[in-house]
């Protein structure tokens, strides 16, 4: 230990000799590290972390039952839940929550959209929390119809809206028309189960007992608390047989998917998580993509500060011969190096655990407020034992070659002052091995950075168009109580003075943009006939007459709405191609739909697909509907423009404002970032890439100088040589070039293979990505050649300086 800790002070003391050297390899070391801690936290924070305000979560679990179309992990009914309930040995309390994501909310400050849920008695037992304020919804006041009803709300809300006032209970709020009073503040941190999508207000479920015994009204998403001593493989199994059961004893409700008609709706038991099962499955997929770029861009860290330990090495030739001219060992210079290895895994730490943590924080500031707050995470002691790990091991692995090569070192060879083990031809192949490596690995993580930048630029072409990038939008939520002509003269005068904006070329309000959650409902389709235990149910939007145009949707069959289609007139439809594909045989033109809430309608149109929901899931089938004929108080306006601006924005906050209703419109913004925001795990996935392509780039050019800057001073004597006998700048520039652009046309043609196949496992695990960019295939290689040059240009200008006689001189 005494010998280990005076090579230690003699390491830091030649490291501090070096501080050009020593600064390169620790930040090499650290930003290595520093890159796979970062994303160790956000992973965590997305896929692993704990929802907040639950005791005990590994006790939470989540249950589904399978519906028709939608996969193994739909929700539940109400009556799914009593018999879970009764048939069930494994729980100490199940609860059920349903959500309306656009609930018309008013308070003292005014009147905003916001998320709220219903839940069941047993949902509060279920979370086993203790609230910030107040206290929670009890059994006895689940299903009570009151003049006045209850609401929790979260902590956000409270402090948003209330700013956490000490007298915030008993505060009444309006939701959707009806008082509510505030009887406590939900448990701290806690905003439901989806993430990125907080609940602000929790109210007691309301049903009747008709709906109560309708099985097949699927709308409920069941959380249950396991006793203890119970595992979830014991939850799985009665969840299991609970589901086996009802498909035989109520078949008409629970057997009947659309891959067999017979089969039955299985339950699920799954542990809780934040993110919906098939969405984590996706966002699981991203993580290995992320994974293994960080896990190239350590292994690059490690090839380079392996090469710059060798050239360390090479030049301590001298000092290694005279200690085994003394009789030092061969373990003891071992131990000299790995000495080296431990004190630059310790500053590459230190370095590390600063990168990580302003990268924790700076990230987030890219995205929306919403996905900010998920992604503003800490990384916890796990996640500095692992960089921790990451940075010792990878300096450990990075001293190796330097001990290799000075177990071959040759005390005369070096003494005599011929380059001892800078001469070694085995020691220069590894080097330039090395760096071949880097090379080849950047040229791998650069063209999948290509594939996901084409992947999320897909996103926009296919979901929003290319009017995504012109388009502004805001919404405006009318108070509950206005009168249905005020709010459709509202709406339309309030059109009316959009289009006189400077620069707008089209306007229209929509119930719902582009890939946000669209109301569902239940239809009958004529001439349809459903298959046993089949819901033909669809996304419902509500639009204005010009929406199509404004969002350049293609009318593909029939017409569009026109000012004749008002409340008195026929009801009318238009309904997108995934629809008419799915539930129309031939022509779907004159065919009629209908509901429960409305008379039937007749399909007069039908243009191209959007998407809604999210980027994963494919086109929903989806019913248009004309603002005057099925009236909404909440609505977002969507204005094209030829160029917009910031006075754009100003001036459709302007527009949007009437002092003849009550209306709330939170400022306007472009509607590119909304869908960005949208989009976050995609872009977090290609900025996180990228930035490791970007990384890997660089190291690469680290490498690259730093062979070609070893390979001038090793051949100096040659170039004085070469200047003497008369030969050219150009001649002794494209000399030192070759050096580098070989190992960077090698490393290339490498990397391209590795890239074709690592691009096709890619494209099947990432949305959009429409096979391989094969432009990428070009440019990226001649961005390395580009790289190589730029990292020649130093040694080149140190070849040029060399004198004949200095570099003949005789030491």
């Amino acid at each position: 230990m005494r010998g280990l800790l005076r090579d230690l002070r003699y390491s830091a003391r030649g490291l501090r000799r070096t501080p050009g050297f020593s600064a390169l390899v620790l930040l090499t070391i650290g930003i290595g590290t520093g890159v796979n801690a970062t994303v160790f936290g956000f992973i965590d924070a997305l896929l692993f972390r704990a929802v907040p305000g639950i005791a005990e979560p590994s006790r939470l679990v989540a249950i589904f039952t399978a519906n028709f179309t939608g996969g193994p992990y739909g929700p539940s009914s109400l009556a799914d839940l009593e018999s879970l309930r009764e048939e069930t040995s494994s729980f100490d309390a199940i609860g059920g929550a349903q959500d309306d994501p656009l609930a018309t909310l008013t308070s003292e400050i005014g009147i905003e959209r916001s998320r709220v849920a219903s839940v069941t008695d047993g949902y509060f037992d279920a979370l086993g929390a203790t609230p910030v304020v107040g206290r929670l919804i009890t059994a006895a006041e689940m299903g009570r119809i009151e003049d006045e009803g209850l609401a929790v709300v979260s902590e956000d809300f409270w402090t948003r809206r209330f700013n956490r006032a000490d007298d915030v209970l008993g505060r009444r709020i309006l939701i959707n028309g009806r008082r509510y009073r505030v009887i406590g503040v939900a448990p701290r941190g806690f905003g439901g189960f989806e993430l990125g999508r907080p609940v602000d207000v929790w109210l007691p479920l309301v049903t009747s007992t008709e709906v109560v015994a309708q099985r097949g009204n699927r709308m409920l998403a069941i959380v249950a608390r396991l006793k203890p001593g119970r595992s979830l493989d014991d939850a799985r199994h009665d969840v299991a047989a609970v589901g086996a059961s009802l498909a035989d004893r109520f078949p008409a409700t629970n057997r009947g998917l659309a891959i067999e008609t017979d089969a039955p709706k299985a339950m699920t038991a799954l542990p809780v998580s934040r993110l919906d099962p098939t969405y984590r499955s996706r966002i699981l997929l991203l993580a290995a993509v992320v994974v293994g770029a960080t896990g190239l861009v350590l292994l690059i860290c490690c090839a380079n500060v392996a090469t710059l330990l060798l050239s360390r090495a090479a030049s301590r030739a001298r000092e290694v011969a005279v200690r085994l001219a003394l009789g030092a060992s061969r373990a003891e210079l071992v131990r000299a190096l790995v000495a080296d290895g431990l004190l630059i895994g310790a500053g590459g730490t230190a370095i590390g655990v600063l990168f990580a943590n302003w990268t924790m924080h700076a990230l987030p500031a890219m995205f929306a407020p919403e996905w900010a707050r998920i992604l503003d995470a800490r990384i916890d002691a796990a996640g500095w034992l692992i960089a921790i790990g990451l940075a010792m091991t990878a300096s450990i692995i990075a001293s190796l070659a330097p001990i290799g090569l000075a177990r071959r070192v040759e005390a005369i060879a070096a003494l005599r002052g011929d380059g001892g083990a800078g001469s070694d031809a085995r020691s220069n192949r590894v080097r330039e091995w090395l760096v071949t490596l880097q090379v080849a690995l950047a040229c791998v993580l650069l063209v999948s950075t290509g594939l996901l930048s084409q992947s999320l630029a897909s996103a926009f072409r296919t979901d929003a168009g290319e009017a995504a990038r012109t388009v502004l939008t805001a919404s405006a939520v009318l108070d509950r109580m206005t009168l249905q002509w005020k709010g459709v003269r509202y709406y339309r005068d309030g059109l009316e003075r959009v289009r006189g904006i400077a620069g707008v070329e089209a306007a229209a309000w929509t119930s719902t943009l582009p890939l946000q959650d669209a109301g569902r409902r239940e239809f009958s389709i004529e001439g349809y006939v459903p298959a046993p235990a089949e819901n033909v149910r669809v996304s419902i939007i509500t639009v204005t007459l010009d929406y199509f145009e404004t969002m350049r949707l293609t009318r593909l069959s029939g017409r569009l709405f026109t000012k004749d289609d008002r409340w008195s007139s026929k009801p009318v439809v238009v309904i997108n191609e995934v629809m008419a594909r799915r539930y129309f045989q031939g022509n779907p033109l004159g065919r009629h739909l209908t509901d429960a809430k409305g008379p039937i309608a007749e399909v007069v149109g039908v243009v191209e697909a959007e998407k809604y929901r999210t980027l994963q899931d494919a086109p929903l089938a989806a019913v248009y509907y004309p603002l005057e004929q099925h009236y909404l108080e909440r609505m977002a306006i969507v204005a094209r423009f030829k160029a917009p601006t910031e006075q754009s924005l100003r001036e459709l906050d302007v527009m949007l404002g009437d002092a003849r209703v009550n209306v709330s419109h939170p400022p306007a913004r472009p509607l590119e970032p909304v869908l960005s925001a949208l989009l976050a795990p995609e872009r977090l996935t290609t900025t996180l890439v990228s930035a490791c392509g970007a990384l890997a780039i660089a190291l690469a050019m680290i490498g690259l100088y730093g062979v070609t800057a070893y390979a001038v001073f090793r051949r100096r004597r040659e170039i004085g040589v070469r200047v003497a006998l008369g030969a050219r700048p150009a001649g002794i520039a494209r000399l030192v070039l070759a050096a580098g652009m070989r190992l960077t046309i090698v490393g290339s043609a490498i990397g391209i293979v590795g890239a074709a196949i690592m691009v096709p496992l890619l494209a099947a695990v990432v949305h959009g990505a429409e096979g391989p960019p094969l432009i990428g295939f070009v440019l990226v290689p001649l961005a390395l050649i580009a790289t190589a040059v730029v990292a020649s240009i130093v040694p080149i200008l140190r070849a040029l300086r060399v004198q004949p006689i200095v570099a003949l001189r005789t030491e």
